[in-house]
């Protein structure tokens, strides 16, 4: 019994409790116990503590907390014994950055406990270790469940430090715990969700490089029809041009695409039709033709050699051209992107301005494709592109897609 014929262990948990409301690290984050204190230079009536459930778990007599707390140097009771309050001798701390940093240096993670532990339990496993001024129990957000981890803080960093060293506290009920120092919990847990962060990152960037490799290689395994590119050599060096090349081999078939570099000897075409070999059945026509002179393709005097691509080769033509296409319509989006809409602070931007300015001031040169008729094929990316040898050629085409102006400069 203690000196107020009261059993001294329920004085012991009255006290305790009581100088846990008003201690320094519950009252900075008690936000209904501040407005209490407010309410009366400090005071907070009794009924209004005994509304806490720790409390009431404890004891219901105020009388009992009166005798609990009257020697206390933390908690003053009223003279009518109906209120209490913190003593105003000791001056409430700073809610700020340094108080929280230095309440950081004596607190200790502790985690291992089993869902159904108690406070009750914890607080006497770890009585025996310090004096604790606050414990905190991690519950799950949804279902308020106990996560069996703890940040325990204690009255002075040694006794924090000692307590995450002793070999006496490694377990609790046979159960081995984890102990370390919040700063130290922190610091782990910030490296492990770099970590998390980064593996996330570089696990999405594989999905993605996966999706741009699978739709790449669907890009390459090209669907096509076989027999419609025509490659032919044996042209002359000058006064050749896609015009006359297609005014030629139209008379055998329409001829959708071609590819020819000025002062060059070799072209390859290929021909429109819905139909497999078209470009068979082109050369077909071109033999029989040929039989009715000397038996040989001519073309403005000098015998061509024509041939039908097939297997790799044909594959390779394919391959390219889908990959030059694909490349040349992501250009397009991009430089659409650039100009934007209604200007961007840019001239020529929105509702098509500056088009023909950029026609005429780009000078590469171009395949023609009646297919895409008036497209460019830029450098570097195009099949076969030409490089035209003489200064300021300009090229009138005329296809079935309409009439389309070919622009071609490069150095002498």
């Amino acid at each position: 019994m203690s000196s107020n014929g009261q059993d001294s262990d329920l004085n012991a948990k009255i006290l305790k409790q009581l100088e846990y409301y008003f201690g320094d690290v519950n009252l900075q984050r008690d936000k209904f116990l501040q407005d209490e204190m407010k309410k009366d230079h400090g005071w907070v009536p009794l009924d209004v503590l005994l509304t806490f459930n720790r409390l009431k778990q404890i004891t219901t007599d105020k009388a009992a907390i009166v005798a609990a707390v009257k020697d206390s140097e933390l908690v003053d009771v009223s003279e009518d014994s109906e209120k209490v309050r913190r003593n105003p001798a000791v001056p409430i701390p700073e809610n700020s950055l340094e108080f929280w940093q230095e309440v950081k240096t004596r607190t200790v993670y502790i985690k291992g406990f089993p869902p159904e532990t108690t406070l009750d339990d914890i607080m006497e496993f770890l009585k025996p270790h310090g004096d604790i001024v606050n414990v905190i129990m991690r519950r799950l957000k949804e279902s308020r469940a106990f996560k069996g981890s703890i940040f325990a803080t204690f009255k002075d960093k040694e006794s924090a430090e000692d307590f995450v060293k002793s070999e006496g506290t490694q377990k609790f009920k046979d159960i081995d715990l984890i102990r370390m120092m919040q700063n130290d919990y922190w610091a782990k847990e910030i490296a492990e969700n770099k970590e998390r962060k980064a593996a996330e990152k570089a696990l999405k960037n594989q999905k993605k490089n996966e999706t741009r490799k699978n739709t790449d290689d669907a890009h390459s395994a090209v669907h096509f029809l076989k027999g419609q590119v025509l490659q032919v050599t044996g042209l002359p060096t000058e006064n050749v041009t896609i015009a006359l090349l297609k005014e030629f081999f139209n008379k055998y078939a329409p001829v959708a695409y071609a590819v020819y570099e000025q002062g060059s000897s070799e072209a390859s075409l290929r021909f429109q039709s819905s139909e497999e070999n078209a470009a068979v059945n082109a050369l077909e026509k071109m033999n029989e033709a040929a039989k009715e002179t000397d038996g040989k393709i001519q073309f403005q005097g000098h015998e061509l050699q024509c041939k039908v691509l097939e297997g790799e080769e044909e594959e390779k033509y394919w391959a390219d051209f889908t990959k030059n296409k694909s490349a040349k319509d992501a250009r397009g989006y991009q430089s659409h992107n650039r100009r934007g809409g209604r200007g961007n602070n840019r001239r020529g931007g929105g509702r098509g301005g500056g088009r023909d300015r950029d026609f005429r001031n780009n000078k590469r040169a171009r395949v023609d494709d009646d297919e895409n008729a008036g497209e460019e094929e830029s450098d570097g990316n195009g099949v076969k592109k030409p490089k035209v040898e003489v200064d300021d050629v300009k090229q009138e085409v005329k296809t079935e897609a309409g009439e389309v102006k070919t622009e071609v400069k490069t150095e002498a």
